[in-house]
């Protein structure tokens, strides 16, 4: 049975804004609060953002969702920059628990934003498994066609050869499309086995239409009794069928090697969907940590935190 992502588990928590300090006539005061106002409002946007990601995400928008998660990551990061920016002003404040406190909270930041990182891969491999899906719908006719044509050639059948090569190259063209889109997935998804693998499918497509297009034109040369012609076109096509065919090997050593990620039935790549949420969740649970210790400061600093 197809396996698929549970949408809910795309959903992510906002990150709590932080309290100012109680006002007063020092400048390095009304510095800790200006400072701890704009993380604050950068939070804030940055959850908005990261609300509207979970609500595309619901939708199945996976595009519209990474948009808004890249969002809500630039706002978080400069609430980092703003809370980066608190640090001189600690220290100048000569309180060493608001030195802990900077640093939890960039911390906590890091990890909000680890998180969403992680979401962001989720969201990558099931756009990739989609891919995977429609590519392997169309690639047994596109290769059956292509060794038609070849068929065809062999036993001089050259009209034939040249409308089925044709047939098989508009497949192709739409194969080689799709193997592009999963190649660009691979390289943000990050993991070294999936990048080859669709590598050796862009290669494959690529390879599979020159091939086409050198056999076609040693069919127009055979069918004009220009047999030296015909030759040498057969050398390129052989040439570009020998990689096509190493190629095909490669993706079959990588399927018998990854066959959890490269299925023949279900969803692909289910495996670093289920550790890209495991390593997400773990971030979220780091943030949650340090979001604690640094209530516990202010708690046993109230006099200081609003």
């Amino acid at each position: 049975m197809k396996r698929s992502i549970l949408l809910i588990a795309l959903l992510l928590i906002p990150l709590i804004a932080v309290s100012g300090c109680i006002g007063g006539s020092d400048e390095n005061i009304d510095a800790w609060n200006e400072h701890v106002d704009a993380a604050n409002a950068h939070i804030s946007e940055g959850n908005d953002a990261k609300d509207e990601g979970n609500t595309a995400a619901n939708q199945e928008q996976y595009d519209l969702a990474l948009a808004q998660f890249d969002s809500a990551i630039d706002h978080y990061q400069a609430a980092k920059t703003e809370v980066n920016a608190l640090g001189p002003v600690a220290r100048d404040l000569d309180k060493d628990y608001l030195s802990d406190y900077v640093d939890l909270w960039e911390d906590e930041i890091d990890a909000f934003i680890e998180q969403i990182s992680y979401n962001n891969k989720m969201i990558y491999a099931h756009k990739f498994s989609q891919h995977y899906d429609s590519f392997f719908t169309t690639f047994s006719t596109a290769y059956q066609q292509y060794s038609d044509a070849v068929y065809y050639f062999n036993n001089s059948n050259y009209q034939a050869t040249t409308t089925t090569a044709n047939l098989s190259q508009e497949k192709w063209d739409d194969l080689l499309l799709t193997a592009e889109s999963m190649h660009e997935l691979s390289q943000k998804i990050d993991v070294a086995y999936v990048k080859q693998y669709t590598a050796y499918l862009v290669s494959m497509c690529d390879n599979a239409n020159k091939s086409l297009g050198f056999l076609k034109e040693a069919a127009y040369a055979a069918g004009q009794g220009n047999w030296q012609a015909a030759n040498n076109y057969l050398t390129e096509q052989n040439n570009h069928d020998a990689t096509l065919t190493s190629n095909i090997d490669s993706i079959i050593t990588l399927e018998s090697t990854h066959p959890a990620a490269f299925p023949e039935t279900g969803q692909a790549l289910a495996p670093l969907i289920d550790e890209f949420a495991t390593e997400r969740d773990a971030a979220y649970e780091d943030a949650l940590d340090y979001a604690e210790e640094r209530a516990q400061i202010e708690e046993d600093h109230d006099d200081f935190f609003e």
